[in-house]
């Protein structure tokens, strides 16, 4: 009876397996520190603090003052002269707005009024946007200032732009009074708080910006 050729091992075999035995290098401890059953079901070991994936970023030590209350509410208030300043270079902006309209005024009368609305209103709503963004107009932001609440929080469009702006531009419509309103919020800057009478209506104060 012949022998099964496919029964006998091969020349040299060995019968220890290799990658069974303890000479694996691939079974030796995880170099990452994982133990065999860790993977993303796993529990944390005890003790561990896991980093929250929902949670909100920080703003951490470097965030701008003016965006954390706790700081912002420190800050100085804006000079008296800074606070005049930033409002003459809101006029001039206003009448540069106007200067496109008052060049049509030799060719069209409708066209220059048209013209000079329109750069009005273009102005103004980059100014409101600006200011509910980051409490500055461009007058402030030049010079240094911005609008906060009381607390040192940021403002909104409604304390910033309406209540500070739009209440003051009505008040100021009403016949006889609406002089004497300006009038008053302009001499208010003068009080300890350095606050017009806008800022009294929106509960907001105007600081030193350092960022």
């Amino acid at each position: 009876m012949n022998e099964n050729p496919y029964s006998q091992p091969p020349p040299n075999f060995s019968p220890n397996d290799p990658y069974a035995s303890s000479n694996n290098p691939y079974a030796s401890s995880n170099p990452y520190g994982m133990g065999p059953d860790a993977g993303p079901g796993s529990d944390p070991a005890p003790g561990a603090q896991q980093a929250n994936p929902y949670a909100p970023p920080s703003l951490g030590a470097d965030a701008a003052p003016w965006a954390q209350p706790e700081l912002a509410g420190s800050l100085p208030l804006a000079e008296r002269g800074t606070r005049l300043g930033a409002a003459l270079l809101d006029g001039l902006l206003m009448v540069g707005a106007m200067l496109p309209g008052v060049a049509l005024v030799a060719v069209d009368e409708t066209a220059m009024i048209v013209v000079m609305m329109l750069g009005i209103l273009g102005l103004q709503i980059y100014q409101w946007y600006l200011i509910t963004n980051t409490g500055q107009s461009l007058g402030k932001k030049w010079m240094g200032i911005r609008i906060t609440m009381l607390d040192g929080s940021p403002v909104d469009f409604v304390h910033g732009v309406l209540l500070r702006s739009w209440v003051m531009g009505l008040l100021g419509q009403i016949p006889f009074a609406g002089g004497i309103i300006g009038l008053v919020d302009v001499l208010m800057i003068f009080g300890d708080e350095r606050r017009c009478l806008h800022d009294h209506i929106a509960s907001t104060k105007v600081v030193i910006a350092q960022y």
